[in-house]
């Protein structure tokens, strides 16, 4: 029960301090849109519009843009990278996207890929068409890898492989 109550508290004491912050945000925000404001040379603005122009050309470089499904094909696997870093990545990426285009995600997903890889040989044979049963696919592979490379550890430890009997 105790437990609990220091985990709501902590939450809660967090929640705070995001909210104090997004309001010095935007009041540092704000002080800026009047220094601007009240720095514009007397007589530079004739109508609202202008204004309204001047005003965008001015901020619109603070807006922060959405991404879209075409962002997807900028995440690469790295070189020496493994499969379940790589796809836990891509698929972070994939949900900062609102609006995701199923066939581009799954597209994306496949020409990132290292094209000297065994991965990206069977994805490209088998031409999958939904993100589900490319990741599907992927898991048997991280499995594959990851024992792979359980072996090769406990090889050096094997008694079996370690007995010298003559």
């Amino acid at each position: 029960m105790q437990q609990n109550s220091n985990k709501v508290a902590a939450l809660e004491a967090e929640n705070t301090a995001i909210r104090t912050e997004n309001a010095s945000i935007r009041a540092e925000n704000q002080s800026l849109k009047e220094k601007w404001y009240t720095n514009l040379p007397n007589g530079s603005i004739d109508s609202f519009e202008q204004l309204t122009n001047t005003f965008v050309e001015q901020f619109a470089s603070s807006k922060k843009l959405k991404k879209l499904s075409v962002d997807l094909y900028k995440v690469y696997q790295r070189r020496g990278e493994l499969l379940r870093e790589y796809v836990s990545r891509f698929n972070k990426e994939k949900i900062s996207i609102p609006f995701y285009n199923p066939e581009t995600t799954v597209d994306a997903f496949r020409k990132v890929l290292l094209s000297d890889g065994e991965f990206y040989k069977e994805v490209t044979k088998l031409g999958y068409t939904t993100m589900e049963d490319a990741l599907a696919r992927a898991v048997i592979q991280i499995r594959w890898e990851e024992d792979e490379m359980n072996r090769a550890v406990h090889a050096r430890y094997d008694p079996r492989r370690n007995d010298k009997r003559l």
